[in-house]
């Protein structure tokens, strides 16, 4: 098991060095392995509660070019996606770098209006605060879970049992996750 940005794991996947990767993408970018989908989530803007206009229930998706982009190396698979989600929707693509997984790092930096994240709905609702509003983007945008392997690659005897486990074991992650949220 190796954790590794989304294109190091399509790479390894054609070169036989992994057998599956579990990714996100956006739906509109899908990719070129046989797939199985495990969730599908709404991408959320997690933004700092002093922000004006904060009081909104949603986040217009022409609006998040007003806003800087707390987001990963320039090269890295999410940075990516979400350039293309401004591009093709014509948004300016304001970007203020966030190198680091320190998650509280993170939410400090939003709490004090440096920029806002982009993320699952299960992700920014468990970052809101009486600081940090997260906001469902309008139009919806998604991002797909999937658990990919090589095209042709028939599935049978481990190959498919460790493919049904780890959706299985999903499932009944997020139905914890769900029902501790209640």
């Amino acid at each position: 098991i190796k954790a590794v940005d989304n294109y190091a794991a399509y790479d390894m996947l054609r070169k036989g060095d992994l057998d599956f990767a579990i990714i996100k993408c956006r739906r509109d970018n899908m990719p070129d392995f046989d797939y199985t989908e495990i969730e599908d989530e709404r991408l959320y803007a997690v933004i700092s509660r002093k922000r004006s206009g904060h009081g909104a229930n949603i986040m217009n998706l022409t609006d998040l070019g007003n806003y800087p982009l707390l987001t990963g190396e320039k090269e890295s698979h999410f940075y990516i996606e979400m350039e293309k989600l401004y591009s093709e929707n014509n948004i300016p693509f304001n970007v203020s770098f966030m190198n680091t997984s320190e998650t509280s790092l993170m939410q400090d930096m939003v709490r004090d209006d440096v920029g806002i994240i982009l993320a699952t709905e299960s992700t920014a609702r468990s970052l809101e605060d009486s600081e940090i509003a997260a906001l469902p983007i309008e139009p919806r945008q998604d991002l797909v879970t999937l658990i990919i392997y090589p095209n042709k690659k028939k599935l049978r005897g481990a190959y498919l049992a460790f493919r049904n486990y780890v959706i299985d074991a999903y499932k009944r992650a997020s139905i914890s996750d769900s029902i501790l949220m209640e």
